[in-house]
């Protein structure tokens, strides 16, 4: 099976992944057999990050633990801190 990693960051707009998250949920119900993705969250660390909604999500992993060979789709959500140089790395992964 293959990963889907959504990067959380603080100030993330979770509504953004919504409609890719119900999406790949669905695949099961709708096709009736076993889902093709698996859905990890990571964060810079393990620590919980808060959203711009007020939600509080601990990531699955930290960035260092992504699995390069498993990835499909690196999910990048708008936030109001991505100016940080801090989320470089992530950035530089994506590209």
């Amino acid at each position: 099976m293959k990963t889907i990693y959504i990067y959380v960051l603080d100030t993330m707009a979770e509504w953004e992944i919504g409609n890719i998250l119900q999406a790949v949920s669905m695949e099961k119900t709708v096709g009736k057999q076993e889902p093709r993705y698996h859905i990890k969250t990571f964060a810079l660390n393990r620590n919980p990050i808060k959203t711009i909604g007020g939600l509080t999500i601990t990531p699955d992993l930290a960035f260092e633990e992504i699995n390069e060979d498993n990835m499909v789709a690196l999910l990048l959500p708008g936030g109001e801190t991505w100016s940080d140089q801090r989320h470089n790395p992530v950035v530089e992964k994506a590209l």
